[in-house]
């Protein structure tokens, strides 16, 4: 069965700021426990769309990421400050490598400022098409620039898992 992972993480380690973005959005979802990073995930209850959602992004103050991972055809990483886009990147690999990189370590740290420390090289280092290329799992390299980021667990997340296991996860509905 392969992976088809979607979730948001807002820069914050108070869950109830998480719990007010998707309330103020309209949506309903989930909200998991911070990760060590400073990150709190989001799971908006929808269908796996690998998109961002317009009402969460609308309503979002802060800095907020999109990960998104459907294994066997590609992933993105997308970070807003506010409702402005300030990073997207994107590699598929359904039929050949194709990579969009228009995420910039250093305009991520300057939107993070000094709540989290990202770990640049690496964020770069693991974007690379040489990774997706070379991989046995060419979504090992989104997953390595999640871990740069700080966001914490990111595998298997998505409205669907959790429907199933939300309370091993932690997780609390919203809406």
């Amino acid at each position: 069965m392969s992976e088809f992972s979607e979730s948001f993480h807002l820069l914050t380690d108070d869950r109830t700021e998480a719990e007010a973005l998707v309330r103020q959005s309209g949506l309903t979802g989930w909200t998991l426990p911070p990760s060590s990073g400073g990150w709190t995930p989001v799971v908006i209850d929808r269908d796996f769309t690998g998109e961002p959602d317009d009402h969460l992004v609308q309503a979002n103050t802060g800095v907020l990421v999109l990960y998104v991972c459907a294994e066997d055809h590609g992933c993105e990483l997308t970070v807003w400050s506010g409702a402005e886009t300030i990073g997207h990147y994107r590699a598929e690999w359904t039929e050949e490598v194709e990579v969009e990189d228009h995420l910039d370590p250093a305009t991520v740290q300057a939107a993070i400022g000094d709540r989290v420390e990202i770990d640049a090289a690496e964020l770069e280092a693991a974007l690379s098409v040489a990774v997706i290329e070379s991989s046995l799992d060419p979504a090992s390299g989104v997953r390595r620039a999640a871990a740069a980021l700080g966001l914490g667990p990111v595998d298997w997340l998505s409205a669907a898992y959790l429907r199933h296991d939300a309370a091993e996860r932690d997780a609390v509905h919203v809406g």
